[in-house]
């Protein structure tokens, strides 16, 4: 009896250490993050949720590198191809509520992990939005796929704009969500904006910058840095929609090593997308495109959208940034409802 409850009290301790962790993970991280720098890409396991999908691995040769694709996949490889980039620091988790739904309505659907994300190769370089995009089609067409949906958040977004831009006869429609294509405007976003200002870029400046400062900044704090950014840029009745266990199977990738410079590396390529892409933002795509505002954008997506492509199509759900799991109900109709219209 008294072994039974020494056990349970501990398995209680473990629990709520685990938790605070997530939640409030000072000052545990300050002494055991930094004194075991895999604390969590080394114990945290996969989820049921992360589990219940089928994964798949795919080597590719891209830009001078070998690249690993993990990817999920569910439907029949037959169908209409859906395609899913997710964003950062998002792994192909955050689509874990449409991938079956899509698959049940008759597509095959490929959530991937792009270059450096979750568990495909963290590589030293490529991190431009044209070469990821590339990493994506070299996938599809080793599994088949020569047209797909591409369904695109956050950094997403941008590789799938310059995937649409490669690849427009490939590319059966895009949805694009929680960010626009990189372009000179960026340079005016606020570095210091005024508070209660619902976007905010500070964060983008800081990874931004050479490595390894946003590095030294954030490094034993991945917890903490991380759901503050969740926390900020989500609407907050949504927010509790993204539980502690989800933002821990994006920390037991993120705190892996090499995995925040792969990360910040999206964003210090900014510039680079920016003359790179403007080529093909010269001339309007005739891709069709689904435009979803959330919360947090607010109807500043579709101007820069409607000027780059033929048919824009807008629509708006209530969560923030995250709204592919701030709001999955919503954000699954809009893109199921798009399909529709397509396929007429």
């Amino acid at each position: 009896q008294v072994l039974l409850t020494v056990f349970v009290l501990w398995a209680s301790l473990f629990s709520t250490i685990a938790e605070a962790q997530v939640r409030d993970p000072l000052p545990r991280l300050l002494s055991s993050r930094c004194t075991n720098p895999n604390y969590v890409c080394k114990s945290v396991r996969p989820n049921a949720a992360y589990k219940s999908f089928s994964h798949y691995y795919s080597t590719i040769e891209n830009a001078g590198e070998s690249v690993r694709i993990h990817y999920v996949a569910e439907g029949e490889p037959s169908s209409n191809a859906v395609v899913l980039i997710h964003g950062w620091p998002e792994t192909w988790y955050e689509w874990r509520h449409i991938i079956r739904p899509l698959a049940d309505i008759g597509y095959y659907v490929i959530a991937v992990d792009t270059r450096g994300c979750g568990e495909t190769t963290i590589t030293s370089s490529g991190y431009d939005k044209l070469t990821v995009a590339s990493d994506i089609h070299l996938l599809l067409t080793s599994l088949g796929v020569s047209r797909a949906v591409v369904v695109a958040h956050d950094i997403g977004a941008m590789i799938g704009y310059a995937y649409a831009s490669l690849y427009p006869n490939q590319t059966r429609a895009l949805v694009a969500s929680g960010a626009t294509p990189p372009d000179s405007s960026y340079q005016s976003l606020p570095a210091v904006p005024r508070p209660g200002t619902a976007f905010k870029w500070w964060f983008a400046s800081l990874m931004t910058e050479p490595s390894p400062f946003p590095e030294t900044l954030i490094g034993c704090k991945e917890a903490w840095y991380f759901n503050y950014i969740f926390d900020t840029i989500s609407n907050p009745v949504y927010r509790p929609n993204i539980t502690n266990q989800d933002i821990l199977q994006y920390l037991r990738f993120l705190t892996c090593p090499g995995a925040l410079t792969a990360g910040f590396n999206y964003y210090r390529t900014f510039w680079t997308d920016v003359d790179t892409l403007a080529q093909y933002q010269a001339t309007k795509s005739s891709v069709p495109l689904l435009v979803i505002e959330d919360a947090v954008t607010s109807g500043f997506l579709t101007p820069v959208y409607s000027a780059l492509f033929d048919s824009v199509s807008t629509t708006a759900v209530p969560g923030g940034h995250f709204s592919p799991e701030e709001s999955p109900t919503e954000f699954n109709a809009a893109v199921f409802s798009f399909l529709a219209v397509l396929s007429q």
